[in-house]
């Protein structure tokens, strides 16, 4: 009797030993999402401010601001509830919780960045070092919210749908989908220049070099082969 109990006991203390790690890996995880989230506004705020163009969607973010007359978060806004409705119509099953949070989250965070931050940097040097900061950000940004593995983006994952459809290896559609995102925003009125070029030479290497160092670091969370083996 009193080796059952103690058996039970300690299957109970094991029990809520394992449901407290699995909670603690669920909040890295919403926590990466969320300074993911947070850097991918900081780096909209750089590209902004620098004045010689932007990454390829903001570009078209740029351009229903100028076309609709609203500030660049809230175009980031619309145009990403636009796409979720998409997505819940076409294919639901690229709908995480992360791609609510980047439909909801980087746009008003833009807003109040550039509303409290906003800069103007003097000189082809200042505007560099801006545009490689929003490089430096976007890039960072993008590692953490793809590494917590909750969902992607509205917008990426509407391009992974198209790309579907279309005999383009992932390389190809991604260069031609930003291409789009360049030709409709500067025909709306976008900002588009030399930094744009920048970010779409650099901001893809930039994750993948941030990707590389994450997991080069010890004990850096790693719960995908944790889940997967379990």
């Amino acid at each position: 009797m009193r080796r059952d109990f103690l058996m039970i006991t300690e299957n109970l203390a094991s029990g809520a030993g394992s449901n407290r790690a699995k909670l603690g890996r669920e909040a890295v995880r919403y926590a990466l999402l969320a300074l993911g989230i947070f850097l991918l506004a900081l780096g909209g705020l750089f590209f902004s401010c620098s004045g010689i163009g932007m990454d390829p969607l903001s570009v078209f973010y740029s351009g229903v601001a100028e076309t609709l007359k609203i500030r660049l978060g809230t175009a980031a806004l619309l145009v990403s509830g636009v796409v979720l409705v998409f997505l819940l119509i076409f294919c639901r099953k690229r709908i995480g919780i992360g791609t609510v949070a980047v439909s909801l989250g980087i746009g008003p965070l833009l807003n109040l960045l550039l509303g409290c931050f906003s800069y103007t940097p003097s000189g082809w040097l200042g505007r560099g070092v801006s545009s490689l900061a929003g490089v430096a950000a976007y890039g960072l940004g993008m590692a953490l919210y793809l590494h917590a593995d909750l969902g992607g983006g509205p917008v990426d994952a509407m391009m992974l749908w198209l790309m579907e459809k279309t005999p383009f290896p992932l390389s190809a559609f991604k260069v031609l989908f930003d291409a789009f995102c360049v030709a409709a925003g500067w025909l709306l009125g976008g900002a588009v220049g030399a930094g744009t070029l920048i970010a779409v030479l650099l901001s893809g290497p930039a994750m993948c070099a941030v990707q590389k160092g994450m997991a080069r670091i010890p004990g850096f969370p790693s719960w995908e082969k944790k889940e997967a083996s379990s």
